[in-house]
Formats: C-alpha cells, structure tokens, sequence
C-alpha cells in the first residue's frame, strides 16, 4: 500500500502503521460494557450493544437530564435526573464529543 503527499508515493514499510489502517473502522468502544456519553446537547448511559460506522446501539439506556459538578457525577455515578429508555437507543457517532466507561447502567427513573 502507499500513500501520495505532494506527487510523492511512500510506501508502507514492514512493522509501520498507516494512517488509513488505523482510522479504517477502527474503534476503542467494547460491546457489552456501559458507557457514560456525552453528546452536543445531552447525555446518555447505556450498554453497547452493537456498532457500526456512523451508530452506536445501546441497550438499557437513559437519559441523564441533569447532573451535579461533571467530574463528581463520573466518578460515582450518580445523576440529579434520570429517564430510562424502555426499548433500545441509537445515537450518532458523529454527535458524540466524549465517551468514557461506567460499571452499571442508569435504570431508575429519579
């Protein structure tokens, strides 16, 4: 494989990683664990039950309507408001800004 900067083809070396190899489909979210998502409006907790390039599947999910101070409600999970979802939820990847693990979904509505 090779690449072309400038009319200049590099070629992929034994042991190198491209970039495109990297990028291509690759992700660091795991099927099966919960995650804490925030997105550009609101927030969700969820298990990730399937994915592919532009979606995340989450099954017993919630939306967090409110929280405490940000760093606080990730380090215990715990949220202010909470409405669980009753049936799965798809969310866009690409309306996602971060993402970080969390040991149990949020199932109580408070």
């Amino acid at each position: 494989m090779e690449i072309i900067i400038n009319n200049e083809a590099y070629v992929k070396k034994s042991g190198q990683v491209l970039v495109d190899d990297v990028l291509q489909d690759s992700t660091f979210l795991v099927v099966g664990k919960v995650y804490l998502i925030r997105t550009v409006t609101m927030i969700y907790t969820g298990i990730l039950k399937a994915q592919n390039k532009n979606e995340l599947l989450l099954e017993k999910a919630a939306w967090i309507a409110e929280t405490d101070r940000w760093a606080d409600s990730c380090k215990n999970e715990t949220f202010k408001e909470v409405e669980p979802y009753f049936r799965d939820v798809v969310l866009f990847k690409g309306a996602c800004l971060d993402i970080t693990e969390i040991t149990k979904p949020q199932l109580v509505q408070k």
